[in-house]
């Protein structure tokens, strides 16, 4: 064979072979194929298995399905998302190459993740390992935000950057954490809306979005997820063969190592061998069938790594705090949370009051704290009684008339405070901390508590945002102070009001005679707004409906909770040595005995009480919220 035919040989082979078309696979036959698990950020290393998470099986056959251009998944944390989103990015690049963008909270974040996940992906993983070029020599075609290859890119961008939003045009665009996500690229409007509209002129684009959800109502993935077919995992149950969609109702336990899932048609339950065989036989179904964007939702009963024991004691140290709460909802349900906070009516929290009046506390009060406001006229507070079972009564209401730039007022108001309450069994209860609000006349609440630290009397200043709910600071004039995250605390608070079971932790008493005006500031004052802060996160800001209209029965009472808050790691113990100690005292009339249950001891974070007894009641002419009208 002369030289040229050999040439025409190896060119026409080599055509062939360049031009032969590849066989086609989908994501979950290219994932189970090739992909590999990164020993960095991998319970299981090694190969990627579909089977080994069953409810991301339709999800995958979805996303490479040629006739579907939008896919949603809102899911709970610790499922596999993050593999999800490097198996999308991996099947593209490998199998379909074309421009490919990673949207992620911030720039920061997508450095991170390329650097974290991706690399250790490229690296393990070998016909991706072959395809990317390599930045050892600072290759300017392959940088952490920019990874090019044969046919197309990885791009990543922060949301918040409307520049990397609104570039050149995108066929993939895979949008991971959406709930962290600004409200707002800066003046470019919503992140999701911008980004969406890169992937116009491509007739075959792919649209993902990723995200554990955060606050209903205000939750980008929640949002997604309603304009979608809406479909639930449904397991089914190894007992009855019936499907169900498995919600936290459906857990029992007596202890949470005995804790079941049990199934809603016959009542068995499943431990965790038998969820996990439920699980991986179970199915997608959508509540709103034949709408054209696929979207899922599923949660960690259905996690292969997490377990029901563990599940019921993050549940228990929830404690009913919405700040806790919602973390649980979003992480553990994938359920976007739900705060009740405007919902709260006035009048239906005003018809809860019991007959008991300051001489008269009710027995299973252990400890009362104080809120205060200052206004220029009046200085107002609320005392606030605390039960060990976590309810609360609203014991008293002061409200001091004077010029509130005298000390005088403050050391009028002082003398009020610093009264005694009796309970029902003679026992003798005063209050253990107060915080009074230095945002008016504030060299004169900073003097005022310089000279009352003895009383307990501390200056505090409300800040807004999803902070430290408290926080001690010194102010300009050298004074000790409290910063307090009062969104944090009123949204506890109108959680709370919506209890309606007396037992609940949280649930909130109030005497029969109290004013109605009190419980519309402290219901209906303020509206709430949602906010996203500079990280990404979510939160509820409230701020007044009017700034006319008096709230100082709700700053009063958010100030008392966050004085509890400060002395929780060691109230319950000086409670009951005050308790104790008037009980064994043959000067106290005791009618019917308390007992205290007994609970371990927690360390103390910041001893706030001590053993110095307060000074010598002084008996006031002033009486409660009724008998005083202000100016």
């Amino acid at each position: 064979m002369t030289t040229l035919s050999r040439i025409n040989e190896l060119l026409k082979n080599t055509a062939q072979q360049t031009l032969k078309p590849r066989s086609k696979l989908n994501l979950v036959q290219w994932a189970d194929t090739f992909r590999r698990l990164s020993r960095e950020s991998a319970a299981e290393p090694g190969r990627w298995r579909t089977s080994r998470v069953p409810y991301m099986r339709e999800i995958m056959e979805t996303v490479s399905d040629d006739s579907v251009s939008s896919v949603v998944l809102m899911i709970s944390s610790q499922l596999g998302k993050t593999e999800f989103c490097l198996n999308v990015l991996g099947f593209y690049a490998e199998q379909e190459p074309s421009p490919i963008l990673l949207i992620q909270p911030t720039e920061g974040a997508a450095a991170s993740f390329s650097k974290e996940r991706i690399a250790p992906m490229i690296r393990d993983t070998p016909v991706l390992t072959n395809l990317f070029k390599s930045d050892a020599y600072g290759d300017s075609a392959n940088t952490i935000m920019h990874k090019s290859f044969p046919g197309g890119f990885i791009a990543m961008a922060g949301s918040n950057s409307p520049t990397a939003l609104a570039g050149r045009p995108i066929r993939v665009i895979l949008l991971d954490e959406t709930d962290r996500y600004p409200v707002s690229a800066k003046t470019e409007g919503n992140p999701v809306d911008i980004v969406r509209r890169r992937s116009q002129n491509f007739h075959d684009s792919k649209f993902v979005a990723v995200s554990t959800p955060t606050i209903e109502d205000a939750s980008n993935i929640h949002t997604l997820f309603l304009d979608s077919d809406q479909r639930y995992y449904h397991i089914k149950c190894i007992h009855c063969d019936e499907y169900f969609y498995p919600e936290w109702k459906h857990i029992v336990w007596i202890q949470p190592e005995d804790a079941l899932l049990t199934c809603p048609h016959c009542g068995a339950g499943h431990n965790d061998n038998e969820r996990l065989i439920a699980s991986f036989n179970g199915k997608y179904i959508a509540r709103n069938p034949g709408h054209r964007t696929p979207g899922f939702h599923t949660n960690a009963l259905v996690s292969p790594w997490t377990k029901l024991k563990d599940m019921v004691y993050e549940y228990i140290a929830t404690d009913n705090l919405p700040s806790k709460l919602q973390p649980f909802y979003n992480t553990v349900l994938g359920l976007p949370f739900k705060y009740q906070g405007e919902l709260v009516g006035d009048l239906s929290v005003s018809t809860r009051g019991l007959d008991y009046s300051l001489n008269s506390i009710p027995n299973n009060v252990i400890l009362l704290t104080a809120g205060a406001d200052v206004q220029a006229d009046r200085i107002e507070c609320e005392v606030l009684g605390h039960t060990a079972e976590g309810q609360t009564y609203s014991i008293d209401y002061l409200v001091v008339q004077g010029d509130t730039k005298d000390l005088a007022t403050f050391n009028e108001f002082k003398t009020e405070l610093l009264k005694q309450y009796n309970r029902l069994d003679g026992i003798k209860l005063g209050v253990t901390l107060t915080l009074i609000d230095s945002g008016y006349n504030t060299k004169t609440v900073y003097k005022f508590c310089e000279l009352s630290k003895n009383e307990r009397i501390y200056a505090t200043k409300g800040i807004g945002g999803p902070r430290a709910m408290i926080t001690l600071s010194k102010s300009p004039f050298g004074a000790s102070f409290y910063r307090v995250a009062v969104d944090v605390f009123k949204e506890q608070l109108y959680n709370n009001l919506q209890l309606t079971d007396e037992t609940k932790v949280g649930y909130c008493f109030f005497p029969q005679d109290r004013e109605q005006e009190y419980f519309i500031q402290l219901c209906q004052s303020e509206t709430r707004t949602s906010i996203v802060d500079k990280r990404g996160q979510r939160y509820w800001h409230y701020e007044k409906k009017d700034k006319n209209l008096p709230n100082e029965a709700l700053d009063c009472r958010i100030y008392a909770m966050a004085a509890f808050e400060i002395i929780r790691p060691v109230a319950k113990k000086n409670a009951e040595y005050n308790i104790k100690k008037q009980l064994n005292s043959p000067k106290t009339p005791v009618n019917t005995p308390i007992i205290i249950s007994k609970q371990p001891e927690k360390k103390a974070i910041q001893n706030i009480i001590n053993s110095t007894e307060l000074p010598p009641p002084k008996i006031s002419k002033y009486g409660s919220w009724n008998n005083l009208k202000a100016k």
